[in-house]
């Protein structure tokens, strides 16, 4: 494909991405079998995947086959499981961890390790996954984009902003997550009106996820620009770290 980007980006939200997409000069095409639009922002092309590792895996799939690019990111925020990580903190880490298999993958910059649950974690579940796997943060898409990566041969990398901490349990969200990892804003907002007590909870997060996600944007850009000066330094390798 002539002018293709050279890096591709898959996000689980629009939401995720918003601070990165602002105020950009974009074009807009759509992935085969993808109903969510991809952003086109010269070398850089950004998906919204959905929520979950099957959809993911579709979209980063599908990104792969249509653009061959030479790197893929997985983006996205995640629930810290280092009790010294706030919100807002950046992890890019250098494993990344498939919780229902044990599988490790690589990445081609970063430190520490990120794993990939299939719903999301509480306390509980975050104290379990920090002593079996000494990961940094939890999310749930990063390990099926790293597959997919593995899968064709494409170098890979992660960046995740912590937008809840290890001693934070969410409300649980999966219930509203439907077969294409698309999130219903409808019947979450019939659910929440319909139970006042989840309000704090909620304003709390949108607050931490907004501060996430700005943080995400500076995350990738700073990621961006290190790749892009390894590149363009002699004696330098894109897996150099």
């Amino acid at each position: 494909m002539a002018n293709a980007p050279k890096i591709a980006v898959i996000a689980a939200l629009r939401r995720e991405v918003d601070d990165l997409l602002s105020g950009q000069t974009k074009q807009i095409q759509y992935l085969p079998g993808s109903k969510s639009p991809t952003y086109i922002l010269g070398e850089l092309s950004v998906t919204c995947a959905g929520i979950g590792y099957q959809a993911a895996a579709r979209v980063a799939d599908a990104a792969i086959q249509q653009f061959r690019p030479e790197l893929i990111i997985s983006v996205g925020l995640a629930g810290a499981l280092d009790p010294t990580l706030d919100v807002g903190s950046l992890v890019t880490p250098r494993t990344v961890i498939d919780a229902r298999s044990g599988v490790t993958f690589s990445t081609e910059r970063g430190e520490g390790v990120l794993v990939s649950a299939i719903r999301i974690a509480d306390t509980a579940e975050k104290a379990a996954l920090r002593q079996r796997y000494g990961a940094l943060a939890v999310d749930m898409e990063a390990a099926a984009v790293a597959e997919r990566a593995l899968h064709y041969g494409i170098p890979f990398c992660a960046v995740k902003s912590v937008s809840d901490t290890a001693s934070t349990t969410l409300p649980d969200f999966t219930r509203f997550v439907q077969h294409d990892g698309s999130f219903s804003n409808t019947a979450f907002l019939i659910h929440l009106m319909l139970r006042p007590t989840l309000w704090p909870a909620v304003r709390k997060l949108a607050a931490n996820s907004a501060r996430a996600a700005k943080n995400l944007a500076t995350g990738l850009e700073e990621l961006l620009a290190d790749i892009s000066y390894a590149r363009s330094t002699p004696g330098q390798v894109l897996n150099s770290r």
